[in-house]
């Protein structure tokens, strides 16, 4: 039987029930018991329509990051009850740093650090791990930089707190600066009043400790840096093996007599080296500070195909070492995944999935693979039960950060 109301819509016989976990788990065992689902569905089939086509739903969401720490599905739950997820591939950042990910296009980046400081170095790449000059960086409040662009534009802005501030309120043809640092070369920057990036008509480094420059008026801020590359040779392409584990670094350069210049550009290659070009031949020196990796720096590659995830419902997942043997303690089940079910976001990844409805019985554990064989995620789970009238989606959320 149809039914058509007076918009000629056709009301369909089937309807769907869906529901999900995301607030508290049911009790201190168990985020969702066997008795809890099969009296839901019944009493659901119970008041179903006779003319009605019912359709279960049950969502179920995971969340990690690149910590390589566990996080936990539940941030303050009444019960004792929760789901730990772990990334196998963990990003290092220096300590008083933060690398922000702009997976999209956008003429505006808001850089939210986290850092619990207002004055910060910001330097800004690309897709490509190419220097770019941003339209503007603005030290918008603490905690967040906000960056804008005269296009569209993607790529990492790379941050790190000042070890060094000094405001200079009225306007001097030369700022001598004591740094108080001890060291001869920093990684500094200049903003003025309202804390926008100015790059100052001379900024030179005088001896250990000292810095000037000229025509300036608002904030220096300086941070000392982890590695210095002397150019002892005149050439047009510099090579800095920083060898710091970190694709992300910021760098300043100075020519042979210690005023600041700008390259033509800088390629950051990898972990562990930078490239900086210039229009001629020049010796001096860069300096360089260690920020950290984006997270999707050789990550992507990575279910760039097909890749599967498994559940399982081992016991005593404390001491199971899911690294070394590549696996969940007791794999019931396992799915084929591929681009389809991996979604990049400007604030993660998101992997999807549904357990069939043939698979019944409670779930413990589950881990995703790459392309490669590797796991990437796990997760330990305090039993959940799957219904065979269940569709049963569920959604592992990387989060950059």
């Amino acid at each position: 039987m149809q039914i058509i109301n007076k918009l000629n819509k056709i009301k369909s016989p089937h309807y769907r029930v869906e529901f999900d976990i995301d607030n508290n788990p049911f009790d201190d065992g168990y985020l969702l018991p066997k008795p809890i689902v099969d009296n839901l569905y019944n009493k659901w089939e119970e008041t179903r329509p006779l003319t009605g086509v019912s359709h279960y739903n049950f969502k179920f969401n995971l969340k990690t990051d690149f910590t390589g720490n566990y996080i936990s599905k539940y941030d303050n739950p009444v019960f004792d009850a929760n789901a730990l997820t772990r990334s196998n591939f963990p990003v290092i950042v220096y300590d008083g740093a933060y690398v922000h990910t702009q997976a999209f296009n956008s003429t505006q980046w808001t850089v939210n650090h986290d850092l619990g400081a207002r004055y910060v170095i910001v330097q800004v790449y690309n897709e490509n791990f190419e220097l770019i000059n941003p339209e503007s960086v603005n030290l918008y409040a603490t905690g967040q930089t906000i960056i804008n662009f005269n296009s569209e534009m993607k790529g990492i802005a790379l941050v790190t707190r000042a070890e060094f501030i000094q405001y200079q309120g009225d306007y001097l043809e030369t700022w001598d600066i004591n740094h108080y640092l001890n060291v001869k070369y920093i990684n500094s920057q200049l903003f003025d009043d309202d804390r926008m990036l100015q790059w100052p008509e001379n900024q030179r480094i005088l001896t250990t400790n000292y810095f000037q420059i000229s025509g300036a008026v608002g904030y220096t801020i300086a941070r000392r840096p982890d590695y210095i590359h002397t150019q002892t040779f005149l050439t047009d392409t510099w090579t800095i093996p920083h060898n710091l584990g970190a694709v992300g670094v910021i760098i300043d350069v100075y020519d042979n007599n210690d005023y600041r210049i700008k390259p033509e550009s800088i390629v950051l290659n990898g972990t562990e080296s930078a490239t900086i070009y210039f229009n001629e031949s020049i010796s001096g020196t860069a300096i360089v500070k260690g920020i950290g990796n984006p997270s999707f720096y050789g990550f992507d590659e990575k279910f760039e195909g097909n890749w599967i995830i498994k559940i399982g419902n081992g016991e005593n997942l404390s001491d199971w070492d899911y690294i070394n043997n590549n696996d969940i303690k007791n794999p019931l089940l396992t799915i084929q995944c591929d681009t389809d079910n991996y979604e990049i976001t400007n604030d993660g990844y998101i992997f999807t999935f549904q357990i069939p409805q043939d698979f019944v019985g409670y779930i413990t554990e589950v881990g995703l693979w790459d392309i490669n064989g590797e796991i990437a995620l796990y997760s330990k789970i305090d039993n959940i039960y799957c219904h065979w009238a269940f569709y049963t989606d569920v959604t592992i959320f990387l989060n950059y950060k």
